[in-house]
């Protein structure tokens, strides 16, 4: 669909300065394209693609490797935390680690069946762990987030809301925080490299 639209585009293209500025001028021919490749496969009778659809995305023991690494690093980076004398930081980390841990405990349980419920443990970990960081974190580290969230943002100021900004510098606080302890992400979306 996208290479449709841009051989459809330097055919018709009547003014050389004027350029596509976004995939967003691709959306109709990549529908099309899409709905096109979904009649095929019903017309081929290879239907079973969409019997694949219902497999889960992650298997037991891929879920149960991410868990297991994910309580490692954080188990990790307590320690590390409590070398630095950061106390609050490493008790915070080892009940996380903990619940990583038991997530990925029960053999018996086929953790990928339940990746909706599995997903929303793993946000509530990560969001308390979010919560814990920005609370023990120091001045200076928050004023120097906020300092750079707003150098970044400054171009587009203009085009955002206020919810937006505000939820960008939560976001970009986020990140630093985790970088700066070393702790993975908590969610399925980080499973696969």
């Amino acid at each position: 669909g996208v290479e449709r639209t841009f051989q459809k585009y330097e055919r018709s293209r009547r003014h050389k300065f004027l350029k596509v500025n976004g995939l967003g001028y691709c959306t109709q021919q990549v529908m099309l394209a899409a709905e096109e490749a979904k009649r095929a496969a019903v017309e081929d009778g290879s239907a079973h693609a969409s019997s694949n659809h219902d497999a889960p995305p992650f298997s037991a023991e891929e879920i149960c490797n991410y868990l297991s690494q994910s309580a490692k690093a954080l188990g990790h980076a307590a320690v590390v935390a409590r070398q630095e004398g950061s106390t609050a930081i490493a008790n915070d980390l080892e009940p996380a680690a903990a619940q990583l841990k038991e997530l990925a405990q029960p053999p018996g349980t086929n953790l990928a069946n339940d990746l909706e419920g599995l997903e929303r443990s793993l946000t509530a970990i990560e969001e308390k762990l979010t919560a814990a960081l920005v609370h023990d974190a120091s001045l200076e580290t928050l004023a120097l987030a906020r300092e750079e969230v707003d150098r970044g943002i400054a171009p587009f100021r203009r085009t955002m809301s206020p919810f937006q900004i505000e939820a960008l510098g939560r976001q970009f606080l986020k990140k630093q925080l985790f970088e700066r302890y070393q702790l993975p992400r908590l969610s399925l979306f980080y499973l696969r490299p």
